[in-house]
């Protein structure tokens, strides 16, 4: 498995966020889908061993490449990746990450393999549907599935680690690319609050470095 694993710290979120599951989504988990990365893998099986599940590997929900940046610890990189993504979320899905992949090039993977996923669980009658991602990646997905997750929203204040955003598809279930992909869900929470518990009056378009990224951690 590829990719960085957890450190102590990261194993014990893991186990937090599988401990308190239920009360911070509602409702018990029905399937997982995970990144084929390692710390994905890890945080997955906290939800795993709980629930006594076996996730599903999706690589099309990899971590967002940092390209030639790979490893940097620069904030100058560090803004670089994160503004690259804002860029997308805000509609410029030809802007490549330097030496890496388009906004179109990771729309394309990760909304197929949500689509696979969601297509999987609904014809087994599945309600509660987990996706274990990425903090970047999420970013991006979170947008393109709803509305309310806005750019402002997601430059101001990123999802925690080892933390819950939930979403909910009224009506009939998409099941299809088109359908899935129209900013219709309903957002109730990003990064385990109500989104109603964010200050409008914070945020901003420009990523702040230091409240997105720890320093010292490398783009990976």
């Amino acid at each position: 498995m590829p990719g960085a694993p957890l450190d102590e710290t990261g194993h014990t979120q893991a186990q937090l966020m599988a401990q308190n599951f239920e009360e911070l989504v509602g409702s018990a988990p029905d399937a997982i889908f995970v990144s084929p990365l390692i710390r994905a893998r890890q945080t997955a099986a906290a939800l795993e061993e709980k629930y006594g599940l076996t996730a599903t590997v999706l690589p099309g929900i990899a971590e967002i490449s940092a390209g030639d940046m790979e490893m940097s610890e620069t904030d100058e990189h560090i803004f670089t990746y994160l503004g690259t993504i804002l860029n997308w979320i805000q509609g410029d899905l030809a802007q490549q990450m330097p030496g890496g992949e388009t906004g179109y090039q990771v729309m394309q993977r990760f909304s197929q393999a949500i689509v696979a996923g969601v297509e999987t669980a609904y014809a087994q009658g599945q309600e509660t549907v987990v996706f274990v991602a990425h903090g970047a990646l999420c970013r991006f997905i979170a947008h393109t599935l709803s509305k309310d997750i806005t750019p402002e929203l997601v430059a101001t204040f990123p999802m925690h680690n080892a933390s819950t955003t939930t979403f909910v598809c009224s009506g009939e279930c998409p099941n299809d690319l088109a359908e899935l992909l129209n900013q219709n869900w309903q957002a109730l929470t990003w990064s385990d609050k109500p989104l109603n518990e964010y200050s409008l009056e914070e945020m901003k378009t420009d990523p702040v470095v230091s409240k997105l990224r720890p320093a010292k951690d490398p783009l990976r």
